[in-house]
């Protein structure tokens, strides 16, 4: 079984706590939590249908 870690290689360290967070169903109830996933890239925000898992797997 792969790990967060394993499956988001190409994240930055200084923001792979996102990581973990786009698994984390935190972000959905609050505001601060998508804004920092819409800060990110608002094109991958918008690409991925403001799906923070699927946003952070890709390149955006």
């Amino acid at each position: 079984m792969q790990g967060i870690k394993d499956k988001f290689p190409h994240l930055p360290e200084k923001i792979s706590g996102l990581r973990e967070l786009a698994y984390n169903l935190w972000w959905r109830r609050h505001p601060e939590g998508r804004a920092l996933f819409k800060l990110r890239s608002r094109r991958g925000w918008y690409l991925s249908n403001h799906n923070p898992a699927k946003m952070v797997d890709s390149k955006w």
